[in-house]
């Protein structure tokens, strides 16, 4: 299971890198054909990269919530609070 979470990060992560990647290449074909100026192409691929970052923050959070779902993190951390409520309230019988 873990290693299945792994290689869907790593893809995922690989084709932000790709992406980028290619946005390099197709702005500096533009600057080059004077498309755009040098100053525009920096401007642009920074809009690409933060509108990237927040798919991807987007997909992670989504992702991990999907995770936790799966793997019932939620149900077991109620049930450690439950149990530790329990714990402390036999030690206060007990003293």
């Amino acid at each position: 299971m873990l290693e299945s979470i792994k290689k869907v990060l790593y893809a995922g992560i690989g084709i932000f890198a790709i992406s980028e990647d290619k946005a390099k290449e197709i702005i500096a074909e533009l600057i080059k054909q004077g498309e755009i100026t040098a100053q525009e192409g920096d401007k642009l691929l920074n809009e690409i990269k933060e509108k990237a970052y927040q798919k991807g923050r987007s997909f992670e959070e989504s992702f991990a919530m999907k995770i936790k779902d799966y793997l019932k993190i939620s149900e077991l951390e109620k049930r450690v609070e439950q149990l530790e409520k329990e714990v402390g309230e036999l030690r206060q019988k007990l003293s």
